[in-house]
């Protein structure tokens, strides 16, 4: 290669040298002057993205902020970028939300909960509850209330209409309870161990459903010693005596009679019979016999003695609660025969 040649060649390589770092510091310069700053706010967590994106969205997409359907950006994603430009991101809130037994998660921007429940067209009845963090509110007490924090958990509980029967008394109610016992509880109805429920307190509630209750009766027993105030069921006094396991045995009797009909307050006694069959001894007293004795002097007497006899009788003997109140006898002999005393009278 000649000389000439070398000196063309260098030429060429400086003349491309100095178009690489031409094409270079322009690149720089663009991209120096393209460059933006923004600040990122998601929740009140912020900090500064330098950033060549176009958008808020690209610009959010290249700061690995992850968005979700419900969470508000101002401006809006599509909206271009400028520098010192602040990006706000106000992520919704996740909660549990049941109705009706159904329990999903969803995620929102409103913090009261009528309003969640309006985004998804979900109405409340004048009876119906909803429990907002285990708490029970009316539709009413919800749309006066502050909700500065959204909840974390909604339950809409749905009220069913029952009709109870009381005794002569019949009461609709409208109740949000599981069972019976809960609905009887929020109808401020209190029940006694002997009242009689019908269906069971465990039953689950339905609409129209009818509650019968059969009250027990206040009573007082008096019976063995003690004095028992109670409620009962039973049309009539043995009735009752049978359910407490009180009941008469043998020749045991009540005050009033067994088949008296049952009244609030009434007082039954219980009279326990018992018998005892005793052994008595009586003595018979002997008679006195007179008679002359030739031999004797007028005026003179002479006496033998005789013996009372003896009788043993069998007696029963009858106590009401272990007062006596009767005895009979039963059967008796005699012992020992008496012997009479005998006088004798002088007729000399």
């Amino acid at each position: 290669m000649t000389r000439s040649r070398l000196a063309r060649l260098g030429l060429w390589l400086l003349a491309a040298l100095l178009m690489i770092a031409l094409v270079g510091g322009v690149a720089l310069a663009i991209d120096h002057f393209t460059e933006v700053t923004v600040t990122i706010d998601v929740g009140g967590q912020m900090w500064e993205h330098h950033t060549h994106a176009q958008t808020v969205g690209d610009a959010l997409d290249e700061a690995g902020v992850l968005l979700d359907d419900e969470d508000e950006v101002w401006p809006a994603l599509s909206a271009p970028l400028e520098d010192d430009l602040t990006i706000t991101v106000n992520k919704a809130s996740v909660l549990v939300l049941d109705v009706d037994g159904h329990a999903r998660q969803i995620r929102t921007q409103a913090a009261n909960p009528l309003d969640i429940l309006a985004e998804r067209d979900i109405s409340l009845e004048p009876y119906d509850r909803l429990e907002v963090d285990g708490e029970l509110f009316s539709p009413d007490a919800l749309a006066t209330a502050d909700w500065d924090t959204p909840p974390t958990q909604l339950r809409v509980m749905r009220s069913v209409e029952l009709t109870i029967v009381d005794g002569n008394s019949t009461v609709v109610l409208h109740t949000t309870a599981a069972d019976v016992g809960r609905a009887l509880d929020d109808a401020g109805l209190t029940l006694y161990l002997a009242d009689q429920v019908s269906p069971a307190l465990n039953t689950l509630v339905s609409a129209g459903m009818q509650i019968t209750i059969v009250r027990a009766v206040p009573i007082t027993v008096i019976a063995d010693g003690e004095q028992l105030e109670t409620r009962t069921l039973g049309p009539a006094v043995g009735d009752a005596l049978t359910a407490l396991g009180i009941a008469p045995i043998g020749l045991d009797y009540t005050i009033p009679s067994l088949d008296t009909p049952l009244e609030p307050g009434m007082v039954i006694q219980v009279v326990r019979i018992t018998e005892d069959i005793v052994i008595e001894t009586q003595p018979i007293i002997q008679k006195t016999i007179y008679h002359p004795d030739p031999q004797l002097e007028a005026g003179e007497t002479r006496v033998i003695q005789g013996q009372a006899g003896l009788r043993e009788q069998h007696v029963r003997i009858r106590y009401a609660d272990g007062r006596e109140v009767s005895r009979e006898i039963q059967s008796e002999m005699i012992v020992r025969s008496p012997k009479p005393d005998m006088i004798a009278y002088g007729t000399r």
